[in-house]
């Protein structure tokens, strides 16, 4: 069973194939396509492609992240195909993996790293805003490759957390995520690369599960 399979995949940014690099965009739970391309009025770079696929219902999975993994299928392996299909049709179209960036937020957040964990290799980079390896605690990732080469916007950590460098453990909003009032300041509003998104290697998993996982609807990831 393949719930996501079939949905719908949005673009914006440069046709695909025509640009030299390409950004996977993976929205949260109770969003769609539209709300995390927002990002890239804000990224706005003039040779990228950025592509956000659809959860059937709008979630990717039913539970929190951080349930027994089967409660969440087939939610997950489904939406893990539908990102490994999309990155494939990425690479037939000419861009190479080393120019594909991977980024998602809250449930889309711990998607992509579930999916970048697996998979790992040079990619052109891997964000996740407020997102962490998927499964309850106790769970081990023993899966093969490393991230060599990639940018280093996120890195995985032996806790089996995708983490931002400089991360002080305070969680700020993704601009077009928060309030209206917030949305209209953050328009136009250049990334503090710094802050946005990223948890403290020193936070316990069980203190980051709070931070991440929290969509615009306000729902656990």
């Amino acid at each position: 069973m393949q719930p996501h399979a079939g949905q719908p995949v949005e673009t914006t940014g440069r046709p695909l194939g025509e640009g030299s690099a390409a950004m996977i965009l993976v929205h949260g739970r109770g969003a769609g396509p539209r709300n995390i391309l927002e990002l890239a009025d804000v990224l706005a770079h003039p040779d990228f492609t950025y592509l956000a696929p659809a959860a059937a219902g709008n979630t990717w999975y039913p539970y929190s992240f951080m349930a027994d993994t089967a409660s969440n299928e087939p939610g997950i392996s489904s939406g893990l195909a539908v990102l490994g299909g999309l990155i494939e049709r990425v690479i037939q179209a000419g861009v190479p993996r080393d120019r594909i960036v991977l980024s998602g937020f809250s449930q889309g957040a711990c998607l992509m790293s579930e999916y970048a964990v697996r998979h790992a290799g040079r990619y052109g980079g891997v964000i996740a805003f407020s997102g962490g390896l998927i499964g309850p605690p106790g769970t081990t990732w023993p899966y093969e490759g490393d991230f060599a080469g990639s940018a280093q916007g996120a890195r995985e950590r032996k806790r089996g957390r995708l983490l931002e460098d400089g991360g002080d453990g305070r969680e700020a909003p993704v601009p077009g995520n928060g309030p209206p009032d917030q949305r209209r300041r953050d328009r136009g509003r250049p990334f503090d690369r710094g802050r946005r998104g990223v948890v403290s290697p020193n936070t316990g998993r069980g203190a980051a599960s709070r931070k991440c996982g929290r969509g615009t609807t306000g729902q656990s990831s």
